[in-house]
C-alpha cells in the first residue's frame, strides 16, 4: 500500500465497452461529486476535446481538489499533477469490438449509428471499415498515450510503450472478465467501502462469440493484433498479482460475491442504486 496522501487524483483510463460504466458507478459512490471530473465523449463528434478544454481552463485549486478523473481519455492527463494514480480495465479485444458494434446499433445518438444503419453494415464490414480508431487497437492507443491522427495505424512501438506504462504507471489494472477480483483489488488499495454493484450499460440479446462468423472474427483479430498481445500480457500480470494475494484474497472474494448478490436483489426493483446507498450509509454509521 502506497502513501494515501500522494495517491490522488485517481485517473481512470476508460476503454470503451470494457465495463467501465459499471466501475464508474462504483467509484462515484466513494467520492464527493465536486471532487470528480468526467472526460466524457461527445457522441456527435466521437472525441473528448471539449471536456479536455474545459478541464484545462479550470482554476488550478479546483484541479488540485480532484480525487477522481475518468473518461475515454488516453494516458497523459497526469501532466497537470505531481502525484496521481492511474487505473484501467482491459477487455478481450474481440469481445470488445463485438460489443461495440451492437452497442452502436442500439444507440441512435452515437456518432456512428446512422452510418451503420444507412449502409446496412454487418459486423464483418464494420470490423474492416476503419470508421473509428476504436476499431484499431484502441486499448494500446489509450494506454500508450501516443497521439496519432485518426487515419494513422498502431505499431509495435505503441504496444511496447503501452506495456511499459501499464507496469510502471498503473497502480492497478483490471480485467473485465475478472471484474469482481478487480473491484476487490481496488477496494483494498484505496480503502473503499465494499464496492457492491450491478452491471450497467449491458446489451441484451447480443450474440455469443460462437455465433459470430469466422470471417468477422478474423477481421477483428487482424485489426487488433496489438490489443490482443497487450491483453494477454495484462492477463498474465494480473494472474501473478492475484496468486500473490494468497488464500485470504479468495476468501474475501467469495464473501464479496455473496453479499453483492444480496445487495443487488435489493437494488434491482429501484432506481438510484438504493441498496448500494443504504449499504454505504450503514458502513458509515458503524465505522
Amino acid at each position: 500500500m502506497f502513501n494515501s496522501i500522494n495517491q490522488y487524483p485517481i485517473i481512470f483510463t476508460h476503454v470503451p465497452r470494457s465495463g467501465g460504466t459499471t466501475l464508474v458507478s462504483v467509484m462515484g459512490r466513494q467520492y464527493k461529486k465536486e471532487d470528480q471530473f468526467f472526460f466524457y465523449v461527445r457522441e456527435k463528434s466521437g472525441n473528448t476535446d471539449e471536456a479536455l478544454a474545459e478541464f484545462s481552463k479550470m482554476p488550478e485549486n479546483r484541479q488540485m481538489q480532484m480525487k477522481l478523473l475518468q473518461g475515454h481519455t488516453s494516458y497523459g492527463i497526469h501532466e497537470y499533477y505531481k502525484d496521481y494514480t492511474y487505473i484501467t480495465l482491459l477487455r478481450d479485444p474481440v469481445e470488445r469490438v463485438i460489443s461495440y458494434y451492437y452497442y452502436i446499433l442500439k444507440l441512435p445518438g452515437h456518432y456512428l449509428h446512422n452510418i451503420l444503419m444507412s449502409n446496412k453494415m454487418k459486423l464483418e464490414g464494420f470490423a474492416d471499415s476503419g470508421l473509428s480508431a476504436e476499431l484499431d487497437n484502441i486499448q494500446t492507443r489509450q494506454i500508450s498515450g501516443i497521439q496519432l491522427k485518426s487515419h494513422e495505424k498502431c505499431d509495435r512501438n505503441m504496444l511496447e510503450t503501452a506495456k511499459h506504462n501499464l507496469i510502471t504507471h498503473y497502480k492497478i489494472f483490471g480485467i473485465t472478465e475478472r471484474f469482481d477480483e478487480t473491484l476487490l483489488l481496488l477496494q483494498q488499495q484505496f480503502g473503499w467501502n465494499y464496492p457492491f454493484y450491478t452491471a450497467l450499460n449491458t446489451i441484451e440479446n447480443k450474440p455469443g462469440r460462437n455465433q459470430i462468423s469466422a470471417r468477422a472474427l478474423a477481421l477483428i483479430e487482424k485489426a487488433n493484433q496489438y490489443d490482443i498481445e497487450l491483453y494477454a500480457f495484462a492477463v498474465e500480470q494480473f494472474n501473478q498479482i492475484i496468486n500473490n494475494k494468497g488464500p485470504a484474497f479468495q476468501r474475501d472474494l467469495e464473501k464479496f460475491r455473496k453479499y453483492n448478490r444480496i445487495i443487488e436483489k435489493i437494488s434491482r426493483p429501484y432506481t438510484g442504486n438504493l441498496g448500494f446507498t443504504l449499504w454505504d450509509f450503514y458502513i458509515k454509521l458503524t465505522r
